[in-house]
C-alpha cells in the first residue's frame, strides 16, 4: 500500500477523530516499520487440541507447554468502559444507563 492508502485506512480506523497531521505521522511510522519487518519469519506456535490427519513438521523453536489451568477456581471477570459523549442533556445519559440496565441485568 502507498502512504496515501495507509493514511486513508487510518482515517477510517480512527473514525476521522485524528487530525491529518497525526494520521500522516501514523501512516509514515507504519510504512517505516513495515519496511523493517521480517515478513518471512516463522509464524508463532499455536497450541491446539484439534487432531490433525497428517504429521506437522516441528517448529524451528520449541516452546514449553503452558501449565494446566485450575478450572474449578477459574472465575469470569470483565470490565465495561463507557466513553460518555459531551452533552448537557440528562436524557442522553439516562438513555445510556437504561440500555445498560436492560442488556446487562
Amino acid at each position: 500500500m502507498s502512504v496515501e492508502e495507509v493514511k486513508n485506512k487510518f482515517k477510517t480506523l480512527t473514525l476521522g477523530q485524528k487530525s491529518d497531521g497525526v494520521v500522516g505521522m501514523m501512516a509514515n511510522t507504519f510504512k517505516a516499520l513495515a519496511e523493517q519487518a521480517d515478513w518471512e519469519a516463522p509464524a508463532a506456535v499455536v497450541y491446539s487440541e484439534v487432531p490433525t490427519t497428517s504429521p506437522q513438521p516441528e517448529p524451528a523453536k520449541s516452546f514449553p507447554e503452558p501449565p494446566p489451568l485450575p478450572l474449578k477456581n477459574l472465575g469470569l471477570h470483565y470490565n465495561i468502559q463507557i466513553h460518555l459523549p459531551e452533552s448537557r442533556d440528562p436524557a442522553v445519559f439516562d438513555a445510556i444507563f437504561q440500555a445498560l440496565r436492560r442488556h446487562f441485568s
